[in-house]
């Protein structure tokens, strides 16, 4: 976490957070029902598995969900980035795309032979 720039939390704060988090039927163990049971399940594992994701929990702003929306899960966050990337590179694509001209080229191409063997005489 001193990576991250993150202040560090002990370890004893991280059982308490998961202990209040699942409320365990018996207070010596967390079993599996009991992970089940609660209402977050992933925050539970992120704890001692991901962190990156429980700081993102940690640090999140609670203000910022509007009341009554469910927030998105990690396949719609991810989903939704790669929908904005493809959209950017769709834009990129288009600055760079040209009209095709070629139809014209084919037209003046005979007259800039004949101009340059007018001018220059054939070769050979």
């Amino acid at each position: 976490m001193r990576l991250l720039g993150v202040e560090e939390c002990s370890v004893l704060d991280c059982i308490c957070q998961a202990l209040d988090l699942v409320c365990p039927k018996e207070n010596t163990k967390i079993s599996l029902s009991d992970v089940k049971k609660c209402k977050q399940p992933s925050l539970f594992f992120n704890i001692f598995l991901n962190i990156q994701k429980f700081l993102d929990h940690e640090l999140k702003d609670p203000f910022n969900n509007k009341e009554g929306e469910v927030p998105l899960t990690d396949w719609e966050k991810y989903a939704a980035r790669e929908y904005e990337d493809l959209i950017a590179d769709e834009e990129l694509n288009k600055q760079y795309e040209y009209e095709d001209d070629f139809e014209d080229d084919e037209e003046e191409l005979p007259n800039i032979a004949r101009s340059a063997v007018e001018t220059y005489g054939t070769i050979g």
